[in-house]
C-alpha cells in the first residue's frame, strides 16, 4: 500500500510536545519557527513511529538515547502518545480464490500510546481501523465495476498482553480473533503484523514507505560502490548511484532523465548534463558539464547547493517506488534565494501525488508559499503549539498589503498561536 495521504496527526508528550497536539496536513506542508521550536521534534515523531513499527519500539528510544529524552520534560506524565488518520487515494486489491475484489473510499486510523516502567517499554494501547466499500474487479489487477458487493471493517486493539482483532470484508470474510502476546514481544507493534490484519497491512505500509531527506554535501560528493538502490538515501549518499542507473532507465523511456535535467538546466547556472564512470576501484562517481568549460568538474570540485540541490530533486523524482510521504529538512540551505521559487512549484506539483512535509528557516522559502501550505511552530510555556497561517484571523486582508514572509518576519502570524 503506498498511495495514502495522512490527514491529521496528533503528537502527545514527545519531546517539546507536551499535552497532545493534533495537526490538520494537506498534500503540501511547510513548517516554520525559531530555532528550538519544535520542526525537528515534528519530523522526528514521524521518524520514530518508522523505527518502532519496522523495527521495535526499545531500540527505536534507545536511538534517542533513552527514555529521559524521549518524553516531554515538562510534564509528570509519562504515557507518549501518537495517532494518525488519513484515507487510501486508490483501490486496494483483494484477492479470495477466484473472486477479485477492490477496497474502494477507504479511511484509516492509528493510535499508539505506551510508557516506560521497570527499564522497559509498556505499551497501554495500540488500536487501528479501516472502513471502505467493496467492490468487484474484472479480473486480478483489472477495472473495479461501479456495483458495491459490501463493507470492508479491518481494526485491532492491543494492550500490554493482548491482541482483538476483527475482520469484515463482505461477502466473504468475517472473523473476530484474540491473540495473547508473549512477553518477548511486549515491545513489538502489533501494526507489524501485517499478515493477519487489513487495517495492520494499511499502516504498516504507510508508515514504511516515509521517505526522510536531509542531503549533506560531503556525503553526497563521495563515490560509492555498485549495489541495487531504490532511490536517493537521507543523507544523499547514493546520489551517483541513482544517477547511474537512470541512464540506463532513461534509455528506455520513462520521462524521469529529462524530467531532471530540464530542472538542473533552469535551477543551475551553466548546467549541461551530468556523466557517471566507475573508477579503478570499482566505486560509481558522477560529474557536471558546464557550459564553456572543457571536460566535466568531478563531484568533489562541485559547489554544496550544486550537489544539495540534485539530491533533493533525485528524492524528489526519482524513487523506484511512489513513497507514501516525502519528508524534508530545510531544503533552503547552501541555495540561492532565486531557485526557491521554482523549488515550491516542484514540490506542489509532487504533492499532488506524494504528500511532502517540510522545515525552513527561510523566508525566502516561504514568500513563494500559500497561506494553508504553512504552520507555523512556536513554544508556549515551554511546550510546541502549531498553528496553520491559513487560519489566523485576518489573513487575507493582511495579505492584501504584505508577503506572507513579511507577516511572518513581522511577527502577526504569531498572533495564530494560542
Amino acid at each position: 500500500v503506498r498511495e495514502i495521504v495522512i490527514e491529521q496527526v496528533t503528537i502527545g508528550n514527545f519531546r517539546s510536545f507536551g499535552s497532545p497536539m493534533t495537526v490538520q496536513l494537506g498534500p503540501f506542508n511547510v513548517f516554520i519557527g525559531p530555532n528550538a521550536s519544535g520542526k525537528s521534534n515534528f519530523v522526528d515523531a514521524f521518524r520514530f513511529l518508522q523505527d518502532a513499527i519496522i523495527g521495535n519500539l526499545e531500540p527505536a528510544v534507545a536511538r534517542r538515547y533513552g527514555w529521559s529524552n524521549l518524553k516531554c520534560r515538562r510534564r509528570r506524565n509519562n504515557t507518549v502518545q501518537f495517532s494518525l488518520s488519513g484515507k487510501l487515494t486508490r483501490d486496494l486489491g483483494l484477492s479470495s480464490g477466484k473472486r477479485h475484489l477492490v477496497v474502494a473510499d477507504a479511511a484509516y486510523a492509528y493510535e499508539l500510546e505506551f510508557s516506560w516502567k521497570n527499564a522497559g517499554g509498556s505499551i497501554t494501547k495500540e488500536a487501528a481501523k479501516l472502513n471502505g466499500v467493496v467492490r468487484r474487479a474484472n479480473g486480478k489487477g483489472g477495472k473495479t465495476t461501479n456495483g458495491q458487493v459490501g463493507e470492508a471493517r479491518s481494526a485491532f486493539a492491543r494492550t500490554e498482553d493482548t491482541v482483538r482483532v476483527m475482520e469484515h470484508i463482505a461477502p466473504d470474510v468475517e472473523r473476530a480473533t484474540v491473540h495473547s502476546v508473549p512477553p518477548t514481544n511486549r515491545g513489538r507493534l502489533f501494526a507489524s503484523s501485517n499478515f493477519v490484519s487489513l487495517a495492520a497491512l494499511v499502516v504498516n505500509g504507510e508508515v514504511e514507505g516515509w521517505r526522510f531527506h536531509d542531503p549533506n554535501p560531503q556525503l553526497v560528493r563521495q563515490p560509492q560502490y555498485i549495489e541495487e538502490v531504490g532511490g536517493i538515501s537521507e543523507s544523499g549518499d547514493t546520489l551517483a548511484l541513482v544517477l547511474h542507473r537512470l541512464r540506463d532507465v532513461g534509455e528506455r523511456g520513462d520521462g524521469r532523465e529529462q524530467a531532471l535535467l530540464s530542472l538542473a538546466h533552469t535551477l543551475i547556472p551553466g548546467f549541461e548534463n551530468w556523466e557517471t564512470e566507475q573508477l579503478a576501484d570499482g566505486r560509481i562517481a558522477f560529474k557536471v558539464r558546464e557550459t564553456g568549460l572543457r571536460g566535466s568538474l568531478p563531484s568533489s570540485l562541485l559547489s554544496d547547493g550544486t550537489v544539495r540541490l540534485l539530491a533533493i530533486l533525485a528524492a524528489l523524482l526519482l524513487s523506484d517506488e511512489e513513497p507514501s510521504a516525502i519528508f524534508i529538512e530545510e531544503p533552503e540551505r547552501s541555495l540561492h534565494p532565486a531557485v526557491l521559487a521554482t523549488l515550491v512549484d516542484v514540490m506542489r506539483q509532487v504533492a499532488a501525488e506524494t504528500q511532502i512535509i517540510v522545515t525552513t528557516h527561510s523566508a525566502d522559502f516561504v514568500r513563494h508559499c500559500r497561506p494553508e501550505e504553512v504552520y507555523l511552530m512556536d513554544k508556549v510555556d515551554g511546550s510546541t503549539q502549531v498553528v496553520q497561517a491559513g487560519t489566523i484571523g485576518q489573513i487575507d486582508e493582511f495579505l492584501q498589503h504584505f508577503t506572507l514572509d513579511q507577516l511572518w518576519l513581522q511577527g502577526h502570524l504569531e498572533r495564530g498561536i494560542p
